[in-house]
């Protein structure tokens, strides 16, 4: 009888063992996913945030903010990761805007051996591992769990919801804001994942106003942003445009890499360079540039020589200390590295094009000067 008891016991647990080791295997590894935890505490310093928990590093920048009606903006935002994983290394991500950085407008990310469940998550209801996130621009994820309100079908836990309409995904912030990511492509992440991405494609505010992103396909499948517009509730264009513009390393080899070469907005441009990592090929198909620097446009030479113009025409005297500041802070430009010097000498045509279509409103201003 004691034998039989111990021989019962020996098989529960065993049963019980068995039972729980799926479960073991499924529990998401935090270490290995990217994108920082919103509702962890991080450690902040301006653009630089690290995760205390994985001891990630991600810095975020926005270059370009272009406002609009009702306070839909045109954020581009730019974010690196410093990917660390269980074993202390940092592997390199594969991406046209440099290693480690990543530019978009928000997507659902998943990893490709559980893609087909993105939009039958009822099937699989019995982990999280196979669950879908969302990945903000700025980076940040936030896992999509079952909605126990029938109206919704994903949630998160900051009330984002994501309903799964024709071949892609309609995301509503809990502001209204409705984000439609139908672009579908898949992209190479760290420790040589592959992770299905649903990209976004148009956004809307509860008035009508709108944002529509578009997109070119490189031949290794990789999406890439081609134009961002801005739309009125009516559909017409509200005069915001943002285009895109890449160079191939290897204008012979199709499957050759892309970089981000600049950034056009309304007649501003924002240039990026890059410096080719040792040992790499540059007509490699993998994009080995790590992002050097952005170059911003900026006004300031151009309203600077406009200033000394009008002074020297209407305030002589001004120049005496107006010289000194304006000579360094237009060295500053190049110096600092904000500007390269051809910046400076575009400056100057535009000058000459700026007094030449306010000659009325400058001579008002050096009558003004001189009164």
């Amino acid at each position: 009888m004691r034998y039989s008891i111990i021989i019962r016991l020996i098989l529960a647990a065993a049963t019980i063992t068995w039972m729980a080791s799926p479960g073991a295997e499924e529990i998401r590894n935090y270490y290995e996913e990217p994108g920082l935890h919103p509702f962890k505490d991080p450690i902040a310093n301006l653009n630089e945030t690290i995760d205390p928990f994985s001891g990630m590093l991600q810095l975020r920048h926005t270059d370009i903010t272009v406002p609009g009606n009702g306070g839909l903006d045109i954020n581009v935002n730019r974010f690196y990761l410093h990917h660390q994983d269980g074993e202390g290394q940092n592997p390199a991500y594969n991406s046209m805007y440099g290693i480690g950085w990543t530019m978009h407008f928000g997507r659902i990310v998943v990893p490709s051996n559980y893609a087909d469940r993105v939009c039958t998550q009822s099937n699989w209801a019995t982990s999280t591992i196979d669950n879908p996130s969302i990945e903000h621009p700025d980076g940040s994820r936030e896992l999509l769990v079952l909605s126990p309100n029938p109206d919704a079908y994903l949630v998160t836990k900051s009330n984002w919801r994501a309903d799964c309409v024709g071949g892609g995904v309609l995301v509503t912030s809990p502001d209204g804001t409705q984000y439609m990511m139908d672009a579908v492509a898949s992209v190479a992440v760290a420790g040589g994942q592959i992770e299905k991405s649903w990209y976004t494609t148009a956004i809307t505010d509860v008035y009508g106003n709108s944002i529509h992103i578009s997109y070119q396909t490189h031949p290794m499948g990789y999406l890439l942003i081609d134009q961002v517009t801005g739309h009125k509730p009516d559909g017409s264009s509200d005069g915001r445009v943002v285009t895109f513009s890449y160079e191939s390393v290897d204008d012979q080899n199709p499957d050759a890499c892309l970089k981000l070469a600049e950034i056009n907005s309304n007649g501003q441009i924002w240039q990026y360079t890059y410096e080719l990592l040792a040992g790499f090929d540059p007509g490699y198909t993998f994009c080995g540039y790590n992002l050097t620097q952005v170059t911003m446009p900026s006004g300031h030479t151009m309203m600077t020589l406009l200033t000394l113009h009008v002074a020297a025409r209407h305030a002589p005297r001004q120049l005496i200390w107006l010289a000194p500041v304006s000579f360094f802070l237009i060295l500053g430009t190049v110096v600092l590295r904000y500007h390269w010097f051809v910046d400076l000498m575009v400056a100057i045509p535009f000058t000459v094009l700026a007094l030449w279509l306010f000659r009325g409103p400058a001579t008002r201003l050096g009558v003004a000067l001189d009164r």
